[in-house]
């Protein structure tokens, strides 16, 4: 599962303005981690991965014109190596490989052998996400005002909102269950909503004054989080059917970013460190010796997939002024 470029952009500006430290598990010595290198340069977001290990994300190539980084560029890695999709950007990555996308003049796209194919349903919409089973969820501008819709063998279903004006999609399961948050009604707030079967439930905010789901897997977990307005003080939920802090008295400003089929949860923790939550034991993804060795700080994570691998950016090495200072990676660990 995954984590959208828009939301971890988002993630990335958040963590910067939280700075708690709090004693956490060590990691263990058991993982790898690679470089994935964008297109023309090493500028690059890792959003999703898939379990056979096709990763997907954007690269942001040097614009020659002024030197800094470019509009982003659609990215594949096989095997480490990067294809060029084209101008614009790949959210999603299902099992046989079907990549969700914007692609321009197209718009929101989907990548299917080689190609892209646009939806039909305009420039607009994404955050993209396509499940196993085909079914496509974003938001698009319905007179005027984004909402959340599904789309499946060229159906565009609209999910509607939870009485408000927005509704904004960020997960969807192979059951065709989508996550995401609507505005409330008088759009006096906005609030993580599960859609299933056409009905959008409020999933509630813990008391917190709003909230974001952000994945969802096969089983109907939900991952996210909720804060007080402007995003102050983040706490990661976890949702099982009844929701419940990812970590209940434990430190500050919390995101979970996805989740698997095990239940693996990753994100960032105390404002600042990606973390991967398993069975119970924390991982600090900064701290894991590998990444430490080959010089990795601030590794935010963006999707595992259910092999246990981990995608995202990081900072790695020095960055000219004007470019994207975001690396992709990979984790994988022997089991």
């Amino acid at each position: 599962m995954r984590a959208p470029t828009r939301f971890a952009s988002h993630l990335a500006s958040l963590i910067l303005a939280f700075g708690a430290t709090t004693a956490l598990a060590a990691a263990p010595n058991d993982w790898t981690i690679t470089l994935l290198p964008g297109v023309g340069n090493d500028a690059a977001v890792a959003n999703a991965v898939n379990n056979r290990g096709d990763i997907v994300g954007d690269s942001y190539p040097v614009d020659p014109a002024t030197g800094g980084s470019g509009a982003p560029h659609a990215t594949l890695w096989v095997n480490g190596v990067a294809q060029d999709l084209g101008n614009g950007d790949a959210f999603d990555v299902n099992a046989a490989g079907t990549i969700a996308g914007t692609h321009f003049p197209g718009g929101e796209s989907l990548w299917i052998e080689g190609e892209w194919h646009a939806l039909g349903v305009g420039l607009a919409g994404f955050p993209l996400f396509v499940s196993d089973s085909g079914i496509v969820a974003s938001s698009y501008p319905e007179s005027g005002d984004p909402h959340a819709y599904t789309w499946n063998n060229g159906v565009v279903t609209d999910l509607g909102t939870l009485g408000g004006t927005e509704s904004q999609s960020y997960a969807v399961n192979n059951a065709g269950a989508v996550v995401g948050y609507s505005q409330t009604e008088g759009n006096a707030s906005i609030h993580p909503f599960v859609d299933e079967r056409g009905t959008m439930k409020d999933l509630g905010t813990l008391g917190r004054e709003q909230g974001k789901a952000v994945d969802i897997n096969d089983r109907g977990v939900v991952v996210g989080y909720v804060s007080d307005r402007f995003d102050g003080a983040p706490v990661a939920f976890i949702d099982d059917g009844v929701m419940r802090p990812l970590f209940p008295g434990g430190p500050c400003c919390s995101i979970a970013s996805a989740i698997n089929e095990r239940g693996d949860v990753v994100g960032v923790i105390n404002g600042l460190s990606g973390f991967l939550l398993e069975n119970g034991r924390l991982t600090m993804l900064d701290q894991i010796p590998a990444a430490r060795a080959a010089g990795w700080t601030r590794l935010l994570p963006q999707g595992i997939n259910d092999r246990g691998w981990i995608v995202g950016m990081g900072l790695h090495g020095s960055t000219p002024s004007g470019r994207v200072p975001w690396r992709a990676f990979v984790l994988k660990r022997e089991r």
